[in-house]
């Protein structure tokens, strides 16, 4: 895990019990606090999944340029051949989807299969976008799903199983459009921001 802020990890130790459940005290994990952006480029690593939790392009946020086509080939030179990138996408609500719409776009200009998806978040009571992107790995089938959750879960899960996925990555026609539509490739010299003074 690679976060730039400890006090948010902090924070969340401490107030966020049963959502970490425990994970920061897991011998497993490596807690980098650091710059993502720079981390990956000394890192020598490769890894077989990269997950992105990372804020709204805000100008001069700690985020601004890791929505960047630069960053997505940063993040492509470190994943194995069969791979994953897995990302929050921005805001994906009826007529709040340009950043969302965008960042689809631009993965697309440095990965062969991009997959969008979109979910309800409740803390943001508003739809949110994600998206999966990969050189080589497609989605799996509803029945692919739960064939794995089965295999390595304990617990049961009360949201995800493989109909819900499958509807997740089922966008409406508007969002389809949108993306269809969508020119814009985020790069630095050309950074899209969602507030500029």
């Amino acid at each position: 895990m690679v976060d730039i802020d400890k006090e948010v990890i902090d924070i969340c130790r401490r107030f966020l019990p049963s959502l970490h459940q425990g994970s920061f005290d897991d011998s497993r994990l490596e807690l980098h606090i650091v710059d993502v952006k720079g981390y990956l480029e000394d890192c020598q690593e490769k890894f077989d999944v990269i997950i992105l939790d990372l804020p709204e392009p805000i100008e001069e946020g700690p985020a601004s340029m890791l929505h960047t086509r630069e960053f997505y080939q940063l993040i492509d030179d470190k994943l194995g051949p069969e791979s994953i990138l897995s990302l929050q996408a921005g805001s994906s609500t009826w007529g709040n989807h340009e950043v969302f719409t965008a960042i689809i776009n631009t993965l697309k200009s440095v990965f062969s299969l991009v997959y969008p998806y979109a979910a309800h978040v409740p803390s943001y009571a508003s739809v949110w976008g994600f998206a999966v992107a990969s050189q080589k790995l497609h989605l799996l089938p509803p029945a692919g799903i739960d064939s794995k959750i089965s295999s390595r879960m304990k617990d049961r899960l009360r949201f995800y199983d493989g109909l819900t996925h499958r509807g997740l990555f089922t966008l409406p026609k508007n969002l389809r459009e949108a993306i269809d539509r969508e020119e814009r490739i985020i790069t630095e010299q050309e950074p899209l921001f969602i507030y500029k003074p």
